[in-house]
């Protein structure tokens, strides 16, 4: 689901919102979590510098 999540963000020019999701107890993302190659903080910051914006 979030790989389509972050499709459909990448398809609209906005920075992928997947990096939101975080695991509740640690608060950081799963294993799973890839955004080619670009730090967790860094993808978080992206989002709300975007979204600010708006």
């Amino acid at each position: 689901m979030l790989d389509k999540l972050s499709d459909l963000c990448i398809d609209a020019g906005e920075p992928s919102l997947a990096a939101l999701v975080v695991n509740s107890t640690t608060g950081a993302p799963g294993k799973g979590y890839d955004d080619g190659g670009v730090a967790w903080h860094t993808a978080v910051q992206e989002i709300f510098r975007h979204w600010a914006k708006q």
